[in-house]
């Protein structure tokens, strides 16, 4: 469930950002602008790790949903703040995954010290 769920969650970000290029013009399906990346930590990793947290009570799965929604947020402060949403800002596709990837990671860390510090098994 939870694999289909995040699949379905990274097919979404992509239609949505699809929609975005194909309305503006700009390089949003590729992550390379402001709205496109908070498309992708919006759409694509906040909302089904949210789902997940809900489903199973886990905080971290919650932790890295805040974390790629206070990226989206950012992304697109700073699209507002630097006067084009639909601008290319450089870092693309490359920054989401490195979000994703270290929370993922920061969360596995978390999750293993908390499991060691209980004195609890895998």
């Amino acid at each position: 469930m939870s694999g289909r769920l995040v699949g379905i969650g990274i097919l979404l970000a992509v239609f949505s950002s699809g929609l975005v290029s194909w309305q503006t013009g700009s390089m949003a399906v590729l992550g390379a602008t402001p709205v496109g990346i908070a498309i992708y930590l919006f759409v694509g990793v906040a909302g089904p790790q949210y789902v997940l947290s809900r489903q199973s009570d886990d905080p971290l799965r919650l932790g890295v949903a805040v974390l790629a929604a206070v990226g989206a947020l950012l992304a697109l402060g700073w699209g507002v703040l630097g006067a084009d949403l639909h601008g290319e800002v450089g870092v693309g596709l490359t920054a989401v995954l490195a979000v994703v990837v270290f929370g993922v990671l920061g969360g596995a860390v978390v999750r293993e010290f908390r499991t060691g510090y209980r004195g609890e098994t895998a």
